[in-house]
């Protein structure tokens, strides 16, 4: 009986432990997929708008300049 709760006691402690590990690992791999997803929106993001600043920047150059063409 003490041999047997022994080893049910040292089965629980591992299970603890492995679970233990497996949930911080389990975190530590979502928050690091959450923070690269967030980078890569971000960066998504801010390419798309400087992109979207650049279309409107260049098209508004290119209509004052027909602008100025016409009134020339």
């Amino acid at each position: 009986m003490e041999t047997t709760r022994r080893l049910q006691g040292n089965n629980k402690e591992m299970t603890r432990r492995q679970y233990g590990e497996n949930m911080e690992t389990t975190q530590r791999r979502h928050g690091d997929n959450k923070e690269m997803t967030r980078r890569q929106q971000g960066d998504n993001m801010e390419t798309t708008w400087k992109q979207h600043g650049d279309d409107k920047e260049t098209t508004r150059r290119q209509h004052g300049d027909d602008k100025e063409t016409t009134r020339r």
